[in-house]
């Protein structure tokens, strides 16, 4: 992995310069024609998946696995990019890279910034539903 991409995911830089972007609520109340209620419903379902998949991930890494660590990873990259989950997105991204290449150096800090970001989204969630809940919009 490239010394800038170690950096990225090492904890010695954030993620992302802008903490606000590990995820695109307005890109994806956007692409759900500005639906409060579906992005609650698509986030939570999106949360329920993740679990899956993260659990399938571990295996993968376990078993060193690459071509099912780069397919898991994949999937992931793709439904976060649906879902704008940007964070999430980027680390599968690096982790489908450690797959392709037969890598298995940089799989457990990936799994464990991977797991933060999950972590932030689902935090990010909670409190949005809250302020939804509070503020009574549905819509």
């Amino acid at each position: 992995m490239e010394d800038r991409e170690k950096r990225r995911f090492s904890g010695e830089a954030p993620l992302r310069e802008n903490a606000e972007m590990f995820f695109d609520e307005e890109g994806l109340l956007e692409r759900v024609g500005g639906s409060r209620k579906m992005v609650r419903i698509l986030l939570e379902e999106f949360l329920q998946e993740m679990s899956c998949w993260m659990e399938e991930l571990q295996r993968a890494a376990e078993e060193k696995s690459f071509e099912a660590l780069r397919e898991e990873a994949h999937k992931i990259k793709g439904a976060a990019g649906n879902m704008g989950a940007l964070g999430i997105g980027e680390v599968a991204k690096a982790l489908e890279n450690e797959g392709v290449r037969k890598n298995g150096e940089e799989l457990e800090r990936l799994l464990g910034e991977l797991k933060t970001q999950l972590e932030t989204l689902r935090r990010y969630r909670e409190k949005w539903d809250q302020t939804e809940e509070f503020s009574g919009r549905e819509e």
